[in-house]
């Protein structure tokens, strides 16, 4: 099936074809945007806690074994 074919099975025409790409479009720019600001949200929030350089080195040496032992 073609991305020209609609659940009923019938051909669209060109305008529908280009009102359903921008439809698709749209909501993946919706997304993409809604997680960027996300993420950046979480970058530049209060800190909740604290680590020291040694607690982050140890943090990071548990994460990596538990990817490793995957």
């Amino acid at each position: 099936m073609t991305f020209t074919r609609v659940l009923s099975g019938r051909v669209l025409g060109g305008m529908a074809r280009l009102r359903l790409f921008r439809k698709v479009v749209n909501e993946l720019l919706r997304r993409a945007l809604g997680a960027r600001r996300e993420l950046l949200e979480l970058i530049y929030s209060e800190k909740v806690r604290e680590l020291s350089q040694e607690e982050l080195e140890n943090f990071r040496r548990e994460l990596s074994g538990r990817f490793e032992d995957r």
